[in-house]
């Protein structure tokens, strides 16, 4: 199987080169995307392909999705293996920032030794702000450990709220451009996903570093 941008498109966006089809026909493999893969304001491709011999059952379930990223869309398929893979056990660590009174947290801060007798030197005072502020998250939320079977679905745990309204925001911005195809509302679509995945980012890097 192979799989990648081609850049042969075809007559429309359904289709692919016609010279491409002979060579994957001589050569007894088949292209399996049915959708155009890149898609802007005013144009739709088929230009992202996976291939896979004629008589190959093992591709299954070929779909094409937004990736929010790229013009380029997101193509997914099924790979079916002769051996099923034994679930991984996995342990991980979190704090549950979303039930956290961040009054009491800020009010504790200015109470601790930070604030009445602070080191002398920067130095010494980088651990205590370090130590103290540690300290006082644990009382206010602790680190959680669990362990759980690792799951092929995406975790969005980690997400901010602020992350999942813009994410939510972004689709509901992709499902008017889609419907009404106007160039204006495919420059908000795009505005929209450059601010989620930013907003996205940042609140991951944020909780890796809680964590």
């Amino acid at each position: 199987m192979c799989c990648g941008d081609f850049n042969c498109g075809g007559d429309d966006e359904w289709s692919v080169c016609s010279d491409l089809l002979s060579v994957l026909d001589t050569h007894g493999l088949q292209q399996l995307v049915r959708s155009p893969t890149r898609t802007t304001s005013n144009t739709a491709s088929l230009l992202d392909l996976v291939i896979c011999n004629q008589i190959s059952s093992r591709v299954a379930q070929v779909t094409v999705h937004p990736s929010h990223v790229s013009d380029h869309d997101l193509v997914t398929w099924i790979l079916t293996a002769p051996l099923k893979p034994k679930p991984q056990l996995v342990a991980f660590r979190f704090r549950s920032l979303n039930k956290v009174d961040w009054a009491r947290f800020q009010d504790d801060l200015r109470q601790s030794e930070l604030f009445t007798s602070p080191a002398d030197n920067a130095s010494e005072f980088a651990e205590q702000l370090d130590a103290v502020s540690v300290d006082i998250l644990n009382r206010h939320c602790p680190i959680h450990e669990r362990k759980r079977f690792m799951s092929a679905r995406r975790d969005n745990r980690w997400l901010s709220v602020s992350a999942v309204d813009a994410k939510r925001q972004r689709r509901r911005l992709e499902r008017r451009w889609r419907t009404t195809r106007r160039s204006e509302d495919y420059i908000v679509y795009r505005k929209m996903c450059r601010t989620a995945n930013k907003v996205s980012s940042l609140s991951l890097v944020v909780c890796s570093k809680d964590r």
